[in-house]
Formats: C-alpha cells, sequence, structure tokens
C-alpha cells in the first residue's frame, strides 16, 4: 500500500483524481484484521474480526492486495472505483454531479439532483416534513463495532494524505452496544430513539422509513421497538429476505440469521396485524416475522413483558436463533 501510494505521488495527474486512487488504496484495507486460514471452498483471507464472533482460529497469513480476488485488493478496488466513475458519467453526463457536504457544513437548502452529507443521523439538515422514503440499516446491537474496525481506514487515510492527522473516529456517538466503553442496553435504545425521531421530524405525514433488522438477542429486537414507539412510528409491514453474505464462512453450519426482517414504518395509528410477506416458509422466517410482530405490538412494554411475547408468538418454532434472556436482565432500564 504505502509503495501503491508512493507511484500515485510520482503521477502528474490532477488532485481529484489522485484524491479518488488514494482512496481506492485505502479500501484494500477494507475489514480490519485479516485474519486467514485453510478452507476448503477456497484458500482466502478472512475477515476475521468484522464478522459476528468468529473464533480466530487457524493459519494466520498476509493477504495479497495485488490479488485480482478478495474484497480487500488493489485491483478490485481500482475497478469498483472505475466503475462508480462511469456509473456518475452515465446518470449526469455534464450535467451536475453529486453535492458532498462535509462535517460540519451549515447549508441547510440542497440543490437538485444527488447530495450526500456526512454527519450523524442525529440532527439531519433538512425541513420538517419533506422526506418521502427513509431508507436505513441500523447498526445490529453488538455483533459488529464498526468505529473500531474503521480505525485503520483512519490510519491509512492520514498516511496517504486523505485526512489531517486531528481528524479521529468519535466512538462515543456510535450506535452499538460495547462493555469497554460502558455503551450499554440503555444507550442503545437512546441513541436509536433520538435518531429515529429525527427521522420523524423530517418525514412527510404519508411518508414512510423501511430497515432492516436481524439479530438473536431479544434484547436488540426490544430496543428497537422502544425507539419506534418513542419516535412515534408504527409498523406497517414486514417482509423477509436474503441476508447479504449468507453463505459466509462464519454462517455455515451455525444458527446465524442468512435473511434480514425488511420493517416497513408509517406516523399514525398503530396497526394490530401488519403485512407480511416472506421469503419461504422456513423456520428463520417464521421466526423473524414472529419478531416483527412483536414489534408492531410492543413498545410500551418491560423487556421482560416484550420477551414473553415474542416467545409466545413464535411458538415452538425449530430450530430457535433468538437466544432467551434470563428473567430480570436490564429489566430496570428506563423507559
Amino acid at each position: 500500500m504505502l509503495a501503491a501510494s508512493r507511484a500515485l505521488t510520482d503521477m502528474d495527474l490532477p488532485d481529484a483524481q489522485r484524491n479518488r486512487l488514494r482512496l481506492a488504496i485505502v479500501g484494500a484495507c477494507e475489514m480490519a484484521g485479516y485474519v486467514s486460514r485453510w478452507d476448503r471452498f477456497y484458500p482466502k483471507a478472512f475477515e476475521a474480526l468484522a464478522n459476528h464472533r468468529f473464533a480466530l482460529v487457524g493459519l494466520s497469513a498476509e493477504t495479497n492486495l495485488l490479488a485480482d480476488r478478495g474484497r480487500g485488493t488493489l485491483p478490485r478496488r481500482l475497478k469498483a472505483s472505475a466503475r462508480a466513475a462511469e456509473w456518475v458519467g452515465q446518470e449526469f453526463g455534464d450535467g451536475e454531479a453529486p453535492t458532498w457536504l462535509p462535517p460540519g457544513h451549515r447549508r441547510t437548502r440542497l440543490t437538485e439532483g444527488i447530495t450526500v452529507s456526512a454527519g450523524s443521523s442525529e440532527r439531519q439538515r433538512l425541513s420538517d416534513g419533506t422526506i418521502d422514503l427513509v431508507l436505513t440499516d441500523p447498526p445490529y446491537f453488538d455483533d459488529v463495532q464498526y468505529g473500531e474496525l474503521a480505525a485503520l481506514f483512519l490510519t491509512w487515510s492520514r498516511a496517504l494524505g486523505l485526512l489531517p492527522a486531528s481528524v479521529e473516529v468519535d466512538l462515543g456517538s456510535e450506535v452499538v452496544v460495547n462493555s469497554l466503553r460502558g455503551t450499554g442496553l440503555a444507550s442503545y435504545r437512546k441513541l436509536l430513539t433520538a435518531i429515529f425521531r429525527e427521522c420523524r421530524r423530517t418525514l412527510k405525514d404519508d411518508g414512510r422509513i423501511l430497515l432492516t433488522f436481524h439479530n438473536k438477542d431479544v434484547r436488540a429486537w426490544w430496543a428497537l421497538a422502544r425507539a419506534l414507539r418513542c419516535a412515534n412510528l408504527h409498523v406497517r409491514g414486514l417482509a423477509v429476505s436474503a441476508a447479504e453474505n449468507d453463505s459466509d464462512h462464519s454462517k455455515r453450519g451455525r444458527l446465524g440469521f442468512t435473511k434480514d426482517l425488511v420493517i416497513e414504518c408509517a406516523i399514525g395509528a398503530r396497526t394490530m396485524q401488519p403485512t407480511t410477506a416472506s421469503l419461504g416458509a422456513d423456520p428463520q422466517a417464521q421466526e423473524l416475522l414472529a419478531a416483527g410482530r412483536c414489534l408492531a405490538l410492543g413498545g410500551a412494554d418491560s423487556l421482560d413483558e416484550f420477551r414473553e411475547r415474542f416467545h409466545a408468538l413464535r411458538g415452538e418454532i425449530r430450530p430457535q436463533r433468538i437466544a432467551p434472556v434470563p428473567k430480570g436482565s436490564d429489566a430496570s432500564d428506563p423507559a
């Protein structure tokens, strides 16, 4: 990566192109901590630290950054950057390209076309009641520590001159459960609530919020139900879809979720029976739909009440992926 950066520095290129190529190089460190083990499907570098509690076993090896296979290799990153540039050219031609609003930007009136704004979802630069649709994929409780994994991106971004040394990752506002930082169930629910309330503020009266979710901890589902209820958002529709990387090594032969629950939320009166659609009638889809129906009915319940309601809705589905929580666990979490 350093050699690629030095070669790029020696090229006679406009700054915009040079920075785009630098960004592609930084992308080669995606999913920090390449850990490799021999796999009968094919030997590749596994991004073990980014996966869901994958045991760090087997042979540790350095990935080949010049290989054409693997998510974090230079050829693939450069090709992906070229495809993105081609798409922008096809969609916009000589017209207005997407607008980038850096963190801290105070602009409030957005122009026509696509605007990309970096910042916290708790503070959206949008007027009340102006949004038709919100698409979001909230963090999955404590499954992936996104901020910590992004630290390697930050280090290489500094090394390649994309960011000044003063830029830091704000781990304090990350919506994840992390025992070392002292962010537990209450913190997770509180931040989710703040974000959904802000989405509610910007949403039109007939607008919709679509989100995907799955988790094996019933506390994560309860926190999501509480956040939606406190934001005055109600579940109107449920669907089960195939999840990303459903054949990933960390999911093979395990009771991990290989499907996602798609949840449609809206403003207005609560719907006791949301419209449902399912990808198959297997136990995994049935369990996700049971969790979704519990979201639609719950929200005002304590954790113990929510857990009991979920168990009743799930019934005797086997195998069961969403694990029970001991009675009284985190039940005193403030409403």
